[in-house]
């Protein structure tokens, strides 16, 4: 009797351990998904405060940053999130490092929103230096994206 009750116990532990993995498995991989798109989302809201960057005849171009490095060598992954920067019209620092991401991705899932927004930037009357170099930086995007069409 007595070495029933310690088979039975330790088959049950074995299968309640076993089950305990295999549902456990799941759950941490949705919960290490969820945390790294948080950690995307925070390096990308982290665009909006990227440095001016190198400063050429009185325009600035976007540097890497911290920030920038992290989003690129997140590849694809990242993506969806860039786009998602470029639309933030009321922020033209983050249009501008997300556009610079995406040129150094070499990714052409944004040039539609890109193409929009610097359509949007453009036909402002008056625009300010950040909307300007927002506007140069989606112009540079664009641009390399329409060669790389052509060759």
């Amino acid at each position: 009797m007595r070495y029933t009750v310690r088979f039975t116990s330790a088959l049950l532990g074995f299968l309640l351990g076993s089950s305990a993995y295999f549902v456990s498995r799941p759950m941490f991989y949705r919960i290490s998904v969820r945390h790294e798109q948080q950690t995307l989302k925070k390096h990308v809201d982290a665009l909006e405060n990227g440095a001016v960057g190198t400063v050429n005849l009185g325009v600035a171009q976007a540097a890497p940053t911290e920030d920038t490095e992290y989003l690129i060598s997140q590849g694809e992954a990242a993506v969806p999130l860039l786009i998602e920067a470029l639309k933030r019209d009321d922020n033209p620092n983050t249009i501008r490092y997300a556009a610079y991401c995406l040129w150094r991705m070499r990714s052409d899932r944004g040039r539609e929103v890109a193409a929009n927004i610097y359509a949007k930037l453009a036909a402002k009357e008056v625009n300010n230096m950040e909307e300007v170099d927002a506007l140069r930086e989606l112009s540079i995007y664009l641009k390399d994206l329409d060669h790389e069409l052509e060759h």
